[in-house]
């Protein structure tokens, strides 16, 4: 499991990366399709606020707790979902992205965030940071 720095500023924003190479959120958003910029756009201006402020002060609209129990979190910016969790501090690790479609989207998505934060949390020492 790989990190890579989106933001940083007061909170750092990482993307959960499966290798140096693939990365799925970063990936997604440097292929997005034309139609879809103006939410990447969005949910850039999202991060770059997470990061300055911390993820707390969005409303529901933006940001909302899809998972209590594996404490999973999801931005939204119109029809793109990224799910979230925080970690060691001031630390957000943005799991996957996707584009909204079904209740059920959303579910299997939560299911794989849940994966990447149990390969992660434990063993912050293992990180591998790319900055």
């Amino acid at each position: 499991m790989h990190l890579k720095k989106i933001i940083g500023d007061k909170w750092q924003v990482y993307a959960g990366c499966e290798s140096e190479e693939k990365c799925q959120i970063l990936d997604f958003l440097n292929e997005i399709p034309s139609n879809m910029v103006k939410y990447k756009d969005r949910l850039l201006n999202i991060f770059e606020q997470a990061s300055a402020t911390g993820p707390r002060h969005f409303n529901n609209n933006i940001s909302h707790q899809i998972d209590e129990k594996n404490s999973i979190w999801e931005f939204i910016a119109g029809r793109l979902r990224v799910l979230w969790f925080y970690d060691n501090g001031k630390l957000i690790v943005c799991s996957n992205i996707f584009v909204k479609s079904t209740k059920k989207n959303t579910q299997i998505r939560k299911n794989e965030g849940d994966q990447l934060q149990k390969e992660i949390s434990p063993a912050e020492k293992r990180w591998k940071y790319t900055l």
